[in-house]
């Protein structure tokens, strides 16, 4: 009986996703924001800082691309229910998909939003996993992100992470999203930036 008990428990666990944070602060002095913007891109290149050399590269024709559109709704939905009662900008709600924005135009319209600091989320890669189980084919969705926030002033960088997920054959990349979020609310919480987190569902 008591083996029996523990199925649904082991079962529980094995369709959890695991996502792992590597983050640096990089201030002495943490400010609490009251306000994100969040950008997503999946850019080849990386990210360094904040200007217009990084903006060409990292940003150009890739962060309101229509061949990630949806991903990019799905981790909005995700962010917003896992920072949630944190504010939340998203900046694919200012521009149109899939037009090219110059430097000068996304600057000029940043400047009009209010906002207290920018969460960029940079997708590094996502892949599904191929394994065989008693001869049959399993997938397991895996993603590599890296993430900044950047003063809303400043435009420095004050933390960043490197994060990493993994899942099991029960989840898809909506569950990635999901512990993603999750974990990256709790560190910036943990470490000062943003208020309790108090998840939506």
């Amino acid at each position: 009986m008591k083996d029996l008990l523990s199925i649904p428990a082991l079962i529980l666990l094995a369709s959890c996703a695991t996502v792992n944070i590597n983050s640096h602060q990089l201030t002495n002095t943490p400010v609490k924001y009251e306000s994100l913007l969040v950008m997503m891109t999946h850019a080849e290149d990386l990210f360094y800082e904040w200007d217009e050399e990084n903006y060409q590269h990292v940003f150009f024709g890739k962060f309101n691309d229509l061949d990630n559109d949806a991903q990019r709704k799905s981790m909005g939905n995700s962010l917003r229910r896992q920072f949630h009662p944190n504010r939340l900008l998203f900046v694919n709600d200012y521009f149109p998909v899939h037009k090219l924005i110059s430097y000068e135009d996304f600057g000029s319209t940043l400047q009009e939003l209010d906002f207290d600091a920018i969460l960029l989320v940079h997708t590094r890669a996502q892949w599904l996993q191929e394994d065989i189980s008693d001869g049959d084919l399993i997938l397991r969705p895996n993603t590599d992100k890296h993430v900044f926030l950047i003063d809303g002033q400043s435009r420095e960088t004050v933390w960043m992470g490197k994060v990493r997920g993994y899942g099991s054959p029960m989840n898809d990349f909506s569950d990635i999203y999901n512990r993603f979020s999750k974990n990256l609310a709790q560190n910036l919480h943990q470490q000062g930036f943003i208020g309790k987190a108090m998840p939506m569902f």
